[in-house]
């Protein structure tokens, strides 16, 4: 018995040690694309757009002190969009770029929360043995890729970048309906995609790297102009659906950042002529046209907002929050389409730079005076 024991202890040692063999160590450290380019570590390297800054235009708050989470970004740096190529560069999980020396070019490989200098997966025990790619591999996918607002605006325009360069496939996620109804769009052959997924390792004979089109939450201009092309195609393709033109997109069945009080802001809203929707099962095609003929939107803070891409300039956004939650992203996109943004807070504690929690879960009662205050105004355009 003891003979058998100790064998079944012996293989199952040989099991662990086999499936570590087969693993290679993690990168050694992270650098910025810059930083690598400077050492000679491309094959290839094309910028596209330099660097700039923005200056974005405040909400409309009749006279009231914007919130300080738009002003410390009203004047905003924005990065160079750039194409490069390594050869025998490898790609891990949701995008991770590493480099032949075995370096993760940080820039490309989002990690949020993470600093500039850091990535946890160099912390990781080992990787799943690589499998070679023969030909041109184009990353796309990006951490956050399997969310729709990311998808939109951190990884989908990373094939407007990629126009005019060749790619044998591409690797990019592909786990999620829409991501299949925008890869269509698109004009993707989904037989030229390399799905991303959690332990997918991939060393390419040359890994042609699209940068960001911005900072993630700052949306670009060149990300909006793709998009919008998409939609331009969208809006030709044949879609019996009912569009109106005040909408207030639901967030009812949602798991965070619900109205608690829905029923009374609805109330409101529908004496002014809104319809609620609830935008869970439609097609990407019934969201583009949604939004594209809407004039006025109002809605909780939520990745459903990412369709205001899709609004005509002059249209009026009205977004909620929670004090304990305000994300500007939806207001740096009114900015680059020439949407009239306004916001209003829910009730409870103000905090500043030094309490503010960041709560992406807190759900939300708006004061439907205040409410019916801000849309009179909206509706009447003072």
């Amino acid at each position: 018995m003891r003979q058998g024991v100790r064998a079944n202890r012996m293989s199952s040692l040989r099991r662990l040690y086999q499936r570590f063999r087969r693993r290679c160590p993690p990168p050694r450290g992270c650098i910025q694309t810059q930083d690598y380019r400077a050492r000679g570590g491309f094959s290839s390297y094309r910028e596209i757009e330099p660097a700039y800054r923005t200056q974005r235009r405040l909400p409309e708050t009749w006279g009231e002190e914007p919130h300080w989470r738009f002003t410390i970004k009203q004047d905003y740096p924005m990065p160079a969009t750039f194409i490069a190529e390594l050869d025998h560069g490898r790609v891990y999980g949701e995008g991770v770029v590493i480099t032949p020396d075995n370096l993760v070019l940080r820039d490309v490989s989002v990690e949020f929360g993470a600093p500039s200098d850091y990535h946890s997966i160099c912390n990781a025990t080992g990787l799943p043995r690589w499998i070679d790619f023969n030909g041109r591999l184009a990353v796309i996918a990006s951490e956050g890729g399997n969310g729709y607002f990311h998808w939109l605006f951190d990884v989908l325009p990373r094939f407007g970048l990629l126009e005019g360069y060749p790619a044998d496939a591409f690797y990019v996620e592909n786990s999620q309906s829409y991501h299949h109804q925008y890869l269509q769009l698109v004009d993707i052959d989904e037989n030229r995609i390399i799905s991303a997924e959690k332990a997918t390792h991939i060393r390419a004979q040359t890994l042609v790297i699209p940068s960001l089109p911005g900072t993630s939450g700052n949306i670009s201009g060149r990300a909006c102009r793709f998009l919008r092309r998409l939609m331009d195609k969208a809006l030709r393709l044949p879609l019996d659906t009912p569009i109106y033109e005040r909408i207030y997109i639901s967030r009812r069945d949602a798991k965070r950042r619900r109205v608690l009080n829905e029923d009374e802001v609805f109330d409101v809203l529908k004496a002014h002529g809104f319809v609620s929707l609830d935008l869970t099962g439609r097609s990407v095609i019934e969201q583009i046209r949604l939004f594209a003929h809407a004039r006025h939107v109002v809605a909780p803070h939520g990745a459903g907002l990412s369709n205001l891409v899709y609004a005509q300039p002059g249209t009026t956004v009205l977004e909620l929050f929670s004090p304990a939650y305000i994300n500007p992203c939806y207001w740096t996109l009114a900015n680059e389409l020439d949407l009239r943004y306004h916001y209003v807070l829910g009730e409870g504690e103000s905090y500043d730079l030094s309490t503010y929690p960041h709560d992406r879960n807190r759900d939300m009662i708006i004061d439907p005076k205040r409410l019916s205050w801000a849309i009179s105004r909206i509706l009447t355009n003072i």
